[in-house]
């Protein structure tokens, strides 16, 4: 399993999100995928989009990508948005504008988003860390 991943389990989310962008096992093409990922995160990215910054086919980004840092596009992204909603809600955001904010389509997407990947709901959590 890449560094990066085992580093989502620990640590703060600065930490976190920092060892998901430099990880060593990834190529240079990737690395800039995930820095856009990082940086719109907000925003829809599609398989498409995110290819063209490889200049690769969707499927054969999606393979790399996959093979560099061990889970889908998809998954990355959403962890990533899930590690921006949980600093948001730190700092007293509502789960609603959090939602908004990190790229997910409404507060119920993003609650169950966050609840697979945190084991609690996003007001739990932002009770929780206050």
């Amino acid at each position: 399993m890449p560094e990066f991943l085992s580093a989502l389990e620990q640590g703060s989310n600065h930490e976190r999100a920092h060892a998901m962008t430099t990880a060593t096992t990834v190529s240079p093409a990737i690395r800039d995928v995930l820095r856009f990922m990082e940086e719109n995160l907000a925003e829809p990215l599609t398989l498409a989009q995110l290819a063209r910054i490889c200049d690769l086919s969707v499927y054969r980004f999606a393979t790399v990508f996959r093979q560099e840092t061990g889970i889908p596009p998809h998954q990355y992204l959403c962890r990533l948005r899930i590690l921006h909603a949980q600093e948001l809600l730190r700092q007293g955001t509502s789960p609603a504008t959090a939602a908004m904010e990190s790229g997910f389509f409404d507060q119920s997407h993003l609650s169950r988003h966050f609840k697979r990947f945190c084991g609690l709901t996003p007001g739990r959590f932002a009770a929780q860390a206050c």
